[in-house]
């Protein structure tokens, strides 16, 4: 698999991060909408610093892959996620796992993604 660490393209230190973390009603709101689809094997796309993911896992997925492709996102993803049995931190986008999605993932989220992709 490429390594997105390398790609500056995913410089991201993610600042509105630490502010969405506070944003519990709006956080709940977004896992209400999907809570029914969480189950089996989960990939989360754009993690972040995790804030979603311990929202994702409180639904007891079987794994949750967690990726993010910022290298300091992944950072702090990684430390504040440690120990997490069914967690799978992975610090790429899902695009280099695209040949094994369809028959590794049972959901596929994201959330507040589309305006980090750009339209190159």
């Amino acid at each position: 698999m490429p390594d997105s660490t390398q790609n500056s393209e995913f410089d991201y230190v993610g600042h509105d991060l630490d502010a969405m973390a506070v944003a519990t009603n709006y956080n709940n709101w977004l896992l209400s909408l999907i809570e029914p689809y969480i189950h089996g094997h989960v990939a989360e796309i754009g993690a972040g610093i995790g804030t979603f993911s311990r929202q994702l896992l409180a639904c007891q997925p079987q794994t949750l892959h967690a990726f993010e492709p910022s290298p300091q996102m992944f950072v702090r993803l990684s430390e504040s996620m440690a120990g997490i049995q069914n967690l799978v931190p992975v610090n790429s986008t899902i695009g280099d796992w695209a040949h094994t999605a369809a028959s590794r993932f049972d959901s596929v989220i994201y959330f507040n993604v589309l305006e980090h992709i750009t339209t190159d």
